[in-house]
């Protein structure tokens, strides 16, 4: 079988050992050969010389270590970052970033990365200040990190933030605890089903979050209406995201009490229970045999009794 290369030997057999040829020594042409040994001296040092630094950096898991090893590289990076974020933004979405994230120099930076791209560099610059003291710089990287996650439902990027957050030693204001505390909640109870964890954290870090808790009681309870009513009021982007993980649990279980319940609803009362971007159509998904006739959705057909 032939191979796609071919190795050769480093030497030849003896009796092929090509001859050296005599060294010409003519003193006309010694500028040439002067200039071609001072040439292949400089392609050498070229080939051997350190390559500049660029901002494609690695993973600290992966064994890099110039953003963990330095602050003005993690500054810099950030503010790259956060460029390449906001040219992915709207407008409306701009503004809010940038009123609530405090970033140097941020109009200088030069950012042109995917939103895929700033999730992984934010990763990145997470892993370099994982084991840094706690700093304004680190809290800031942290809360832009879940306010950019949170609302594209990257729990894998969120998740690990709010918890470097809420550590102990972490100097965050009330009003960012309880933002981060709420949001994880959420979370633990909607995507994890830790529903006695995320209660828990709730009543500790903000007990005083009524409208919160109900939702969690809601949600605990499978009370579909209730907590159907209150995802639709919603208007915090950040915790419709996360509701929406277990949109389809409370979906899942409206149909079944449904089918159980009812022959016959009126179309506009079904259509009352549902998110906006829904139809009584889309309940087909989760089991959902009805047939819609004018205003009326037969849930059942009733069985008539055979004649004698």
């Amino acid at each position: 079988m032939s191979s796609k290369y071919t190795f050769r030997s480093r030497h030849r057999p003896k009796d092929q050992r090509k001859p050296a040829e005599p060294a010409i020594d003519d003193p006309h042409n010694n500028h040439v050969n002067s200039s071609s040994s001072d040439q292949a001296l400089q392609r050498r040092k070229l080939r051997f010389q350190a390559q500049p630094q660029t901002q494609d950096y690695g993973f600290v898991s992966r064994g890099e270590t110039r953003l963990k090893e330095s602050e003005s590289e993690r500054r810099k990076y950030f503010a790259v970052i956060v460029s390449s974020f906001l040219k992915l933004c709207d407008e409306a979405t701009r503004t809010e970033v940038r009123e609530r994230i405090d970033v140097d120099s941020i109009h200088s930076s030069d950012g042109n990365m995917t939103m895929d791209g700033v999730l992984t560099s934010l990763r990145k610059l997470r892993e370099a200040i994982l084991g840094t003291k706690p700093s304004s710089f680190s809290k800031k990287v942290l809360l832009f990190s879940v306010r950019v996650a949170v609302p594209l439902g990257h729990y894998q990027t969120y998740v690990p933030s709010i918890t470097q957050l809420l550590a102990p030693g972490v100097d965050i204001g009330r009003d960012e605890r309880q933002e981060l505390v709420v949001l994880l909640s959420l979370h633990w109870a909607h995507f994890s089903n830790e529903n006695s964890r995320a209660l828990s954290l709730l009543l500790r870090g903000c007990p005083e979050d009524t409208r919160t808790r109900l939702l969690l009681q809601s949600w605990i309870g499978n009370d579909y209406y209730r907590w159907l009513n209150l995802y639709k009021a919603e208007e915090d982007t950040s915790r419709v995201r996360i509701m929406k993980f277990g949109l389809p649990k409370v979906l899942q279980h409206l149909v079944n009490a449904i089918n159980v319940s009812y022959f016959n609803l009126p179309l506009a009362v079904l259509q009352e229970y549902l998110p906006q971007d829904m139809s009584v159509q889309d309940l087909a998904a989760y089991g959902a045999q009805w047939s819609v006739d004018g205003s009326n959705v037969v849930i059942r057909v009733r069985k008539t009794a055979k004649a004698a």
